[in-house]
């Protein structure tokens, strides 16, 4: 069962392209899944039956796991007989399992006042770190971009001729969002002035740092801090995430006419259920046309003086 698990690990990575964290809590899924089953005795698949998995899954009630958690580990079950089916000739035992209902929650997202205060804040460090972590937190709100994506974006994924950033999602999966003419003179003047004073070396990350001597991406509870030590300097008391950011866009993007299927195409979402749940705010707003610009832009005055 060990090598099988394996093989799936691999299927993951060059098949199905899954993100990171979806591959290590799939990864971790599988693997508590089989140790649960040998712990049983069972070391084969073929002694694996629907009852081995009921049971699995009522023990993870039983321990008070969340309706979330037990219904990413059904997705990780179901892939994962799907595969062994499929490439082994093993039966598929998850074809009846039910998917616990997930309640939504209202995503947590800052008013336009909040965002505005908070890039006044970032502008506030004038120092070339200081300017760096002011055109993440921008771009994180312009563009809705997640911060596993962010900190992944490469100098070649801009394309300042057509204002379109190249974003590579969850699974691979490609999009193209369109930057206003402020945002790209941002990144423009970062690149050229600020990025290569901060790294001795040549790197193809938009934005990355010098540690041990080693040029590396930016990770993500870097760009976490960020916005914590921004954060500190602003009237805010509520938690605030890179992808607070990304829920404000959408919420703001609503309240200017925004429809939903214009929002799942640039946040990048598969479905159009995903953002369905941004209809918090009034309805009175999707009355309003679409191509209006957001209200907050980035200040170009304070890199270009």
């Amino acid at each position: 069962m060990q090598d099988i698990a394996t093989s799936f690990e691999a299927y993951l990575l060059t098949q199905k392209c899954v993100a990171h964290n979806t591959f290590v809590a799939y990864q971790r899924d599988i693997k508590e899944f089989i140790c649960l089953a040998q712990h049983q005795g069972i070391n084969s698949l073929e002694a694996l039956t629907q009852d081995h998995i009921t049971a699995y899954l009522v023990a993870l009630q039983t321990n008070q796991i969340s309706a979330r958690t037990i219904a990413r580990k059904i997705s990780a079950l179901r892939l994962f007989f799907a595969y062994i089916h499929n490439k082994y000739g093993y039966s598929c035992h998850t074809l009846e399992l039910i998917t616990p209902q997930i309640p939504k929650k209202l995503p947590r997202y800052c008013t336009v006042s909040e965002i505005t205060e908070i890039l006044q804040a970032s502008s506030q460090d004038t120092t070339n770190i200081g300017k760096r972590n002011s055109v993440i937190v921008h771009l994180l709100y312009v563009s809705g971009i997640r911060v596993s994506e962010l900190v992944s974006l490469r100098i070649s994924d801009i394309h300042f001729d057509t204002g379109i950033l190249d974003i590579c999602g969850k699974g691979g999966k490609m999009r193209a969002v369109p930057l206003a003419h402020e945002m790209l003179t941002l990144l423009r003047w970062y690149i050229q002035n600020i990025r290569e004073q901060l790294l001795p070396q040549a790197s193809i990350f938009l934005f990355a740092t010098c540690y041990k001597r080693q040029i590396k991406p930016l990770s993500r509870h870097m760009v976490w801090k960020i916005i914590k030590n921004i954060l500190q300097k602003t009237s805010i008391n509520k938690g605030v995430s890179p992808h607070t950011f990304r829920h404000s866009l959408a919420t703001h993007g609503l309240e200017q006419g925004w429809d939903l299927r214009s929002l799942q195409l640039l946040l990048g979402h598969e479905n159009i259920s995903t953002v369905e749940i941004y209809t918090h705010v009034e309805i009175s707003h999707l009355r309003k046309s679409y191509d209006k610009k957001l209200s907050i832009k980035p200040n170009n005055s304070f890199f270009i003086r």
